[in-house]
């Protein structure tokens, strides 16, 4: 078995559709041939809401043990969104006890729907923070340097764990990426890391943007179906299957 772990946000994780409209799914399905000689495993690790610094918490914690082959890593986004009063690297972590009070109280819808005011309303605070201070005052929920750490610290534990590692972009609705595309090309390029650029997948697919996209940047089921295929080219192009 050849297993594909994919870490990243929202966009990994196939926000508002089923799991078999996700492009970790889509790829499953194409690296597995009929005739193959080796079964791959694509696993779904995104989580809406992470940055580069919790996905890398989520590597190192959850899917080590699990002895990944190759890992997918898809941040920025988030990263990019201002801070409110802290930094994710600034951040306290919950308590074991406040954690496993949480993980029982989200059995409750109740409490779901009252999380998902709240989320809301975060949302809310970080653009009104956002729009209320001057550029120069303001940070992002992971800082550049940070963000350009935690690729590297991504790209470090490959290398201790012998698992090879990819980067992409996040192309949004407007054709464009975020900021901190450039980061992390400038990190794949000095650690000799694969990075997969998925823009002109959407720009040259002969199909309309709109049909790509949910909204500004979550992917539709067909700009699911044209990333997976474009990381199934790339893979075989660069050789970095069995």
């Amino acid at each position: 078995v050849f297993r594909i772990f994919v870490i990243g946000d929202s966009c990994a994780f196939g926000n508002a559709l089923k799991h078999t409209q996700a492009y970790p799914f889509y790829l499953e399905g194409l690296l597995n041939q009929p005739g193959n000689k080796v079964t791959y495993e694509v696993v779904n690790a995104g989580v809406p809401g992470y940055s580069s610094l919790q996905g890398l918490r989520h590597l190192e914690r959850d899917i080590l043990p699990y002895q990944p082959d190759l890992v997918i890593a898809s941040f920025g986004w988030n990263d990019t969104w201002p801070a409110v009063f802290y930094t994710d690297k600034e951040q306290k972590s919950p308590s074991y006890l406040s954690s496993a009070i949480y993980r029982t109280l989200q059995h409750s819808l109740v409490f779901v729907y009252l999380e998902n005011i709240i989320s809301v309303g975060m949302a809310k605070m970080r653009i009104s923070y956002a729009n209320n201070n001057e550029k120069s005052e303001q940070r992002s929920r992971v800082p550049e340097d940070d963000f350009v750490e935690n690729l590297n610290a991504i790209v470090t534990l490959g290398i201790k764990k012998h698992f090879k590692v990819v980067f992409l972009n996040q192309p949004a609705r407007q054709l464009v990426t975020h900021h901190y595309d450039a980061l992390i090309r400038k990190v794949s390029a000095e650690l000799n890391v694969a990075f997969l650029d998925l823009l002109p997948s959407f720009c040259f697919s002969g199909h309309s943007v709109d049909e790509f996209f949910l909204d500004q940047n979550h992917y539709s089921p067909l700009g699911n179906q044209i990333i997976a295929q474009r990381i199934f080219d790339f893979l075989k192009e660069k050789k970095l299957l069995k």
